[in-house]
């Protein structure tokens, strides 16, 4: 294995002249990707793709949620989701270090088994791609050369170097994120899970997304206090996914927080209320997740960044949808002798003011300025790009 290396400034050091120093570093990086992309059992990816599994029984396992009414309730079924899901995470992740060269593409392909491949190959799993927007999983194939069956092939975004630290960080924050469980219980909600707590007199409650927006809204629900407490938790892991996610994205530029959104695309469709198509295009169906999460937040600290969430947030996943449409916002290597064309210049001007607001001291609190309409709030379509300060194909 030999990941690129790269020193504090994110510049490439010569692979063959290893000094004792660099050395280090390749053992620490090799370190952290031992931890944050291993890859999944292999035995559960050669069981799927073997022949005792008919394509109509793929199908069936992997069939979106949302076409039972009861939604997925076998337990060996809701086993299998859960470990194909951690197939598609990994994914994720290697399309997230291959996309901002953390690591060398040689090495990501050489993480890929032969039945893996195959995996990747099947029809089922391409609906399930397909279903829940895994983009991500759908640029790593185009950039590892494989056909997804039935889907058209996306260009992958072109791999932009990043800090190692700011890929390390994000990773460790994710395997956090997963590991708490108010953030999973807030996750679960937002993709329609429908949690039974007992209630005086016999009763159950039912908590899903919709009773609990409209407990953050204020509503009397009449509920019990187990209901009450899982509202509450729900609170918590809401504001800790969107507030530490955020300032991780707030450390990057925008072609990074492009990667980084890429890899959380599914989930911050579902907190701005839209659906994807399979070629990006955005639909928004309900109004955003934002001003009922800040109504629950604790302090005016808490709302500020929440609101500063959803701008940073609006402008990363408008730019990931660019590159899903295929019209991305952002520079590729011109060809010899041509100029550059207007969105390449463009964002190579975005870069150059994000460095420069990074590398600005930060004026005292108490001189900026608050904003009067942020992004997103009454009077403005909730969520919609629309109300971002950039323009984007989506819009």
């Amino acid at each position: 294995m030999n990941p690129q290396i790269r020193d504090l400034g994110g510049r490439h050091c010569a692979g063959d002249d290893r000094t004792p120093a660099r050395t280090e570093r390749l053992a620490h990086l090799e370190e952290h990707m031992n931890a944050l992309l291993t890859p999944p059992d292999p035995q559960f990816i050669a069981d799927f793709v073997s022949s005792s599994w008919s394509e109509s029984r793929r199908r069936r396992v992997l069939r979106p949620h949302w076409e039972d009414p009861s939604g997925v309730t076998d337990s060996e079924e809701i086993n299998l989701r859960e470990q194909f899901d951690g197939v598609m995470g990994w994914l994720l992740a290697l399309e997230l270090a291959c996309s901002t060269e953390y690591l060398g593409l040689k090495d990501t392909k050489k993480r890929l088994t032969g039945n893996m491949r195959e995996l990747l190959s099947l029809p089922a799993v391409a609906r399930f791609i397909d279903d829940y927007d895994y983009f991500g999983v759908r640029f790593l194939a185009s950039r590892l050369g494989l056909a997804l069956c039935g889907l058209p092939k996306l260009a992958a975004p072109r791999p932009e170097p990043a800090n190692p630290g700011v890929i390390e960080t994000f990773f460790n924050n994710e395997i956090a994120l997963r590991a708490d469980s108010d953030v999973q219980a807030f996750l679960k909600v937002l993709d329609d899970f429908i949690k039974p707590l007992p209630a005086p007199f016999g009763r159950t409650d039912r908590v899903g997304a919709r009773q609990f927006r409209l407990w953050l809204r204020g509503k009397d629900m009449k509920f019990g206090q187990s209901a009450e407490d899982f509202c509450q938790q729900l609170t918590r892991g809401a504001i800790r996914w969107c507030t530490e996610k955020a300032h991780l994205y707030k450390g990057c530029d925008p072609i990074i927080q492009t990667r980084l959104a890429i890899f959380d695309f599914y989930w911050l469709m579902k907190l701005f209320g839209t659906e994807v198509s399979t070629s990006g295009m955005v639909t928004h169906k309900y109004p955003a997740w934002f001003d009922d999460i800040r109504s629950g937040a604790a302090n005016a600290d808490e709302t500020k960044a929440l609101i500063e969430a959803q701008k940073i947030f609006l402008q990363a996943t408008s730019l990931a949808c660019n590159w899903m449409q295929g019209t991305p916002l952002e520079p590729t290597t011109p060809e010899p002798g041509q100029p550059w064309v207007w969105n390449q210049v463009f964002c190579e001007e975005l870069h150059e003011i994000a460095h420069y607001q990074r590398e600005r001291p930060e004026e005292p609190e108490e001189a900026k300025p608050e904003d009067p309409n942020p992004a997103g709030a009454p009077g403005q379509s909730q969520g919609s790009p629309t109300s971002a300060s950039l323009s984007c194909p989506i819009l």
